[in-house]
């Protein structure tokens, strides 16, 4: 096992348009070397309703403290730095529907900054954002009402220069006085006066450039209102980030592990061998699967020939079918595994044949490349076992097999359909988005055998810059989870929080899987951020810089998937000094003791537990047959049996009396280079019993 360094976690923490021109461009010999201070009131540009606001000053806002939402009211707010900030927009007062939204890039402002280091910079808005259409509307604690463009004043709509839409939430989670423990009520925060601060990265050029903020609703949702803006703060943050040389990218000759996605071999025989037991996290997850409609062997699959999934599903054609039919296919592969029953293996071809056959169409809806990366691992899951097991399997009949000519029509529909859509990312929405998307290229990537694919994933957790120009993807582990612990999205709710650090906790088992440790990025920035969510959704206050939202904070959802995955990682795969108890508590309250069900609707509390809980690895001394030693210039090859895991398991590591001494192969076998061996002890998982042959050859 490999010690990581320590993690601090504090105990407890855990369209009329008009043009105005002020020629103020902030500057790092102003501020800073590595900081610059932007004052809102000093922009180069702005257009529609935005004004220059003074301390104390009257301004407009809906609802507020006034029980009659459809009244505007007035509001003011104190102690902008300099007595001034920006108001952006007039009030909407119409909210009944999410169709009643201030017209996109009506209201912007642009500024002016030079830096003198090219680099990946954090924006911070210092801004107070009026509890506008508090009660349930899309911009309750999910306002994001301003698209951020870098370099491109002119056309702010453009994808040119556009690099993702901003979090201005509610305000007033900041207020010290704010007790975590009580559920905020619309009394608390309507006409709150707090500053508040929220975070995006991006990548800017030596020299001059421009930042812009233009109100836009990002699919399916309204704004209201708009922010009041006190400055933004640039911060140069690139010696934070790994240099390219860092990232362990597969080599091209890497030998691809299989089955090597969520799970592996030996996670198939650990389930097996306990779903009996319904005294076991596997035994219960068996049980659901069991319990299932979708596990059924006469389970009829639903493909269509098109599919368009837009902004909240709507509209909604064909995703409820790729959903339930992707959730189908991998149940009825575990059944086959698990119970030995060919029908549920020829009825998982069946569905993977017949969507790989019949869909021709995929469109431009919003939301597609979320359901594929949230549904495609499913069949994705289902190939790796048709393909590198059940197609082995010497008591299957040839005609029963999943056929070659089937296989590259499947390929083709991944990688010409799903992977189409997928393989590009989504840097520009949330940080959720770009996560849950590497997870599902990166497990494509280990079943189609694509390296290219599967260092692209690599490159965008690490950098999230894949796509480049300005855009550094708030998908990318370090952008999504901050050094503090707190995510990009903890500001929003915790259902997309979890979400974000569920997708980069997807990719790292898949990576860990193919012998690749990038759960350990950033000195465990995922175990930082999954030990900050873990606590605050067991009710324990954390420090948050952007007020954390307590909507869905309790809630039971599949999203937390981050704490079955991380958590067993860390007590059975790498030793930590981190307290994680509080990670087994979320787990069991938002997953296990409650009913949660999956992306299909099928009851999966004990999934995710069955999946990714492993056995603690145990030492044991292999018996040997032969000589211990040879002469130098022979080859020594140890051939292990190991009861049941089989002697080509990847979960075998060696360590020997002398280092340095012994090449392993791609069968796990190990051939000596030296003389010297008279101790040799095997680390396996779920063995019962192990011995070893030694064969000495020329």
């Amino acid at each position: 096992m490999k010690k990581r360094s320590n993690i601090i976690l504090l105990k407890g923490l855990i369209l009329g348009t008009a043009f105005f021109f002020n020629p103020v461009a902030a500057t790092a010999q102003e501020n800073g070397e590595d900081m610059i201070r932007i004052q809102a009131e000093d922009y180069t540009k702005i257009t529609g309703n935005v004004t220059i606001r003074e301390n104390g000053e009257d301004f407009p806002i809906k609802g507020g403290d006034n029980e009659d939402t459809e009244k505007t009211t007035t509001m003011y707010l104190e102690d902008a730095e300099n007595g001034q900030f920006l108001d952006f927009s007039d009030p909407i007062t119409d909210i009944s529907s999410y169709e009643h939204t201030i017209p996109e890039g009506q209201d912007s402002a642009s500024w002016k900054v030079n830096v003198s280091k090219t680099g990946v910079y954090k924006l911070t808005f210092s801004y107070n954002n009026p509890a506008t259409a508090w009660d349930g509307h899309r911009n309750a604690r999910d306002e994001r009402n301003c698209r951020i463009v870098i370099n491109n004043e002119d056309n702010l709509l453009s994808d040119d220069g556009w690099v993702g839409w901003m979090i201005f939430n509610v305000s007033g989670y900041n207020d010290p006085t704010y007790d975590q423990s009580i559920l905020q009520e619309p009394s608390t925060v309507t006409g709150n006066k707090v500053w508040n601060e929220n975070y995006m990265n991006v990548y800017l050029e030596e020299g001059e450039n421009t930042i812009s903020l233009a109100i836009q609703a990002p699919p399916g949702q309204a704004v209201f209102d708009g922010p009041n803006l006190d400055y933004i703060d640039l911060e140069y943050l690139q010696e934070d980030f790994v240099s390219e040389e860092e990232i362990p990218y597969l080599t091209a000759d890497h030998s691809f592990k299989h089955p090597g996605i969520f799970y592996t071999r030996a996670d198939l025989e650990r389930i097996k061998a306990n779903k009996e037991d319904l005294t076991t996290v596997e035994g219960k997850g068996y049980q659901e699967i069991l319990e299932s409609a979708h596990s059924s062997a006469e389970y009829q699959p639903n493909p269509v020939q098109k599919i368009d999934v837009g902004p909240y599903n709507n509209p909604n054609i064909g995703g409820t079918e790729f959903t339930n039919d992707g959730n189908a296919a991998h149940y009825n592969i575990l059944r086959w595994y698990m119970d030995g029953e060919v029908e549920n293996a020829k009825t998982a071809i069946k569905i993977l044949n017949e969507w790989a056959s019949t869909l021709t169409e995929v469109t431009d809806g919003n939301d597609l490349k979320l359901r594929f990366s949230l549904v495609g691992p499913d069949f994705v899951n289902t190939a790796e076992i048709l393909k590198n097991i059940y197609n082995n399997d010497p008591t299957i009949n040839e005609e029963d097999k999943w056929q070659e000519e089937d296989i590259a029509k499947f390929d083709s529909f991944l990688k010409n359909h799903l992977l189409e859509k997928t393989s590009s990312f989504y840097p520009q929405a949330n940080g959720n988005w770009d996560a849950l998307i590497g997870a599902f290229n990166m497990a494509s990537a280990v079943y189609l055998e694509d390296i290219d694919l599967f260092n692209k994933s690599l490159r965008q957790f690490y950098l999230g810059n894949v796509t480049g120009g300005n855009v550094s993807s708030m998908g990318a582990l370090p952008n999504y989870v901050y050094s503090s612990g707190e995510s990009q999205e903890s500001s929003r709710d915790q259902t997309h929080a979890r979400m974000g650090i569920s997708g980069l906790a997807y990719q790292s088992e898949v990576a860990w899987n193919q012998g690749l440790d990038i759960y350990g990025a950033y000195e465990d920035r995922l175990l930082m951020g999954t030990l900050y969510s873990a606590s605050y959704v067991t009710n324990h206050s954390v420090e948050s810089n952007t007020f954390i939202s307590d909507k869905n904070r309790n809630q039971a959802d599949i999203s937390s998937m981050v704490y079955e995955i991380v958590g067993n990682h860390y007590k059975n795969e790498t030793q930590t000094d981190q307290e994680l108890d509080v990670i087994d508590q979320a787990a069991a309250t938002t997953l296990r003791e409650v009913t949660t069900v999956n992306e299909g609707k099928q009851k999966a509390s004990y999934f995710g537990a069955m999946l990714f809980s492993t056995t603690p690895p145990e030492s044991v001394k292999l018996n040997y047959t032969g000589i211990k030693t040879i002469k130098k210039g022979k080859k020594l090859e140890l051939i292990p049996e190991i009861s049941p895991i089989g002697a080509n398991s990847s979960n075998i590591q060696w360590s020997f009396s002398k280092d340095g001494i012994v090449e392993i192969d791609e069968t796990n076998r190990l051939k000596a280079k030296s003389v010297g061996i008279t101790k040799v002890t095997a680390t396996t998982t779920n063995n019962k019993t192990a011995s070893v042959t030694i064969r000495v050859t020329k």
